[in-house]
C-alpha cells in the first residue's frame, strides 16, 4: 500500500538485514512487569506516588493555607481564624479519598451529598468532616505560585508529572511494538491548554498523548 505522500506501508515489518541499530535493541525480557512494583490492591497502586511527590504536596498545601487564613484575618480582624496545619496521616487520607471517590464515580458527585448521612458513603465521614475535606481541596498545591514560572503553562504541576511520568517507566518491559493513541481527559477547569473537540463525547479537556504497548494485555 502506498499513501498519497509516497510512502510505502507493509502488513509485515520488514526482515532486518545487519547488525540492529543500538536504540532498536530490547535489554530487558520484554512484556514483563518488574517484581515487586506490580499493584495487586489499593495500597499497593501509592507505589505510583514517591515520596516526592507526596512532600511536594503537604508542603505546599500548608504554605497556601496559612496565606490564605493570613489574607481572612487581614480582612476580618473582628472574626479571626486559626490554621491547624495538614499531618502526614491527615493528608495520605485525602489522597485516598479522591482515589475512592474516582473508583466510584463520586468526583462528579457534591460534596454535601457525599458527607450525606443518608445518601453518602460512611468512608466519607468516618474519614474526616465535610469542612475540612473542603479546606484541605482548597489548599492543594504542588508548588509556590509565587515563584511560578508564568511563561511555563504546565508550571503549576510540572515537577509532579515529570516525576510521575518516570515512575511509570519502573513498572513494565515493554514489548518491541508500539502505537501513539490520544485521549481527551474531561475537564472543565480553567487551565490554558484546555481544548474543545466537538466529537467527543466530553467536548471539553485536556488532550493527551499516550504511548501504548500492542502485546502487553496482562500488565494493565
Amino acid at each position: 500500500m502506498q499513501a498519497p505522500s509516497g510512502r510505502k506501508w507493509s502488513a509485515t515489518p520488514p526482515i532486518a538485514v545487519g547488525r540492529q541499530p543500538r536504540r532498536n535493541v530490547m535489554l530487558h525480557p520484554s512484556g514483563q512487569v518488574k517484581p515487586g512494583f506490580k499493584p495487586e490492591c489499593e495500597k499497593a497502586a501509592f507505589l505510583l506516588f514517591t515520596e516526592e511527590i507526596l512532600n511536594a504536596g503537604l508542603r505546599y498545601s500548608n504554605l497556601y493555607g496559612k496565606r490564605l487564613v493570613a489574607e481572612w484575618n487581614h480582612g476580618h480582624p473582628s472574626s479571626p481564624r486559626s490554621f491547624l496545619p495538614i499531618d502526614e496521616a491527615e493528608w495520605n487520607a485525602f489522597i485516598a479519598l479522591h482515589c475512592f471517590t474516582a473508583a466510584y464515580k463520586d468526583h462528579v458527585t457534591s460534596t454535601s451529598h457525599m458527607w450525606n448521612e443518608i445518601h453518602g458513603r460512611p468512608i466519607y465521614t468516618a474519614t474526616m468532616s465535610e469542612k475540612r475535606f473542603k479546606f484541605i481541596k482548597r489548599c492543594f498545591r504542588v508548588d509556590d505560585p509565587r515563584r511560578r514560572d508564568r511563561e511555563d503553562k504546565l508550571a503549576p504541576v510540572r515537577t509532579v508529572f515529570e516525576d510521575f511520568v518516570a515512575k511509570l517507566k519502573h513498572f513494565v518491559h515493554p514489548f518491541e511494538f508500539f502505537s501513539v493513541d490520544e485521549q481527551l481527559l474531561e475537564y472543565h477547569g480553567r487551565v490554558a491548554f484546555k481544548q474543545y473537540i466537538a466529537s467527543k463525547p466530553g467536548k471539553f479537556g485536556m488532550k493527551l498523548f499516550w504511548i501504548v504497548d500492542c502485546k502487553c494485555t496482562g500488565c494493565h
